[in-house]
C-alpha cells in the first residue's frame, strides 16, 4: 500500500500498488516535460560554420584535379575554374570539408540529418547516464540538442539538393537553409549549388507522388504533403 497527502489536509489516501503506477509515471512525465522546456528556453537554435576550405584546399584539389591527367597545378584556381569544377561533380571535390556546429536543434531534426551516411555527425548523447536533465525514455521528440556535422564538398551539394526540397520538414529544410546561407558566405562559388534539386535540374522534379508541384503550376502547401 502506498500512501498520498491530499493538499493542506493531514489526511493520507491508501492507494493500491496498481493505481500508483500510472500516478507515478504521470508525475515523472510532467517533470521531464517541465525539464524540457526550460532546456528549450535556454537553447535557442544556432549554427556555426567551424571549418570550411581555404585557399589552399582548392590549391590541392585542382593538383588532384590534374594529375589524372598527366599535368601539374602551377596557378591557383580561379573562381571560374571553382565553379566549373564542382558544376561537374567531379571527385577532387571531396577534399574539401565542412564541418557545422549545430546547436539546439530539435532532436528528431537531428535524426534527419543523420540519415546523409555520407557526412558524419557527432550529436549530444541522450543517455540518463551522460546527462541529468530529463529521462530519455520520457522526453519529447523536439528536445533541443548539439551536434557537429562533418561533410565534404559533394555530400553538402547532395544535402541541400534533397533538404531544400519543399517535400522536405519545413524545420530541417530551415537548418540546410541556414547552413547554406552560412557556407556561401565564407564560400561564394559554393551558390549556385546549394539549391533545391529541381532548380539544379532545371526545373526537373525527381520526386514522388508529383512533388511539391513548383514548376509545374500546381503547387501544394504543407498540409497536402
Amino acid at each position: 500500500m502506498f500512501e498520498m497527502a491530499l493538499g493542506d489536509e493531514r489526511s493520507v489516501m491508501p492507494i493500491e500498488r496498481d493505481t500508483a503506477k500510472p500516478f507515478v509515471e504521470r508525475i515523472y512525465y510532467l517533470r521531464t516535460n517541465l525539464c524540457v522546456q526550460e532546456e528549450k528556453k535556454e537553447k535557442a537554435m544556432k549554427i556555426s560554420v567551424i571549418e570550411a576550405p581555404a585557399d589552399l584546399d582548392w590549391a590541392e584539389v585542382k593538383r588532384r584535379a590534374l594529375v589524372t591527367v598527366g599535368k601539374n597545378a602551377i596557378y591557383a584556381p580561379t573562381a571560374e575554374w571553382k565553379r566549373s569544377i564542382l558544376s561537374a561533380r567531379h571527385s577532387p571535390i571531396r577534399y574539401l570539408r565542412f564541418s557545422f556546429l549545430i546547436e539546439g536543434v530539435p532532436s528528431w531534426v537531428s535524426v534527419h540529418l543523420c540519415r546523409h551516411v555520407h557526412a558524419q555527425p557527432y550529436v549530444r548523447s541522450q543517455r540518463n547516464d551522460r546527462q541529468n536533465g530529463y529521462d530519455r525514455n520520457k522526453a519529447p521528440q523536439d528536445v533541443p540538442v548539439d551536434m557537429i556535422w562533418d561533410m565534404n564538398a559533394e555530400e553538402l551539394m547532395v544535402i541541400a539538393n534533397k533538404r531544400l526540397c519543399r517535400m522536405a520538414a519545413k524545420e530541417t529544410r530551415e537548418v540546410v537553409k541556414e547552413m547554406c546561407k552560412k557556407v556561401v558566405a565564407v564560400c561564394p562559388e559554393f551558390e549556385p549549388f546549394l539549391v533545391p534539386m529541381c532548380e539544379y535540374n532545371s526545373g526537373v522534379c525527381h520526386e514522388m507522388n508529383g512533388g511539391c508541384g513548383r514548376y509545374n503550376g500546381k503547387e501544394r502547401t504543407e498540409d497536402d504533403r
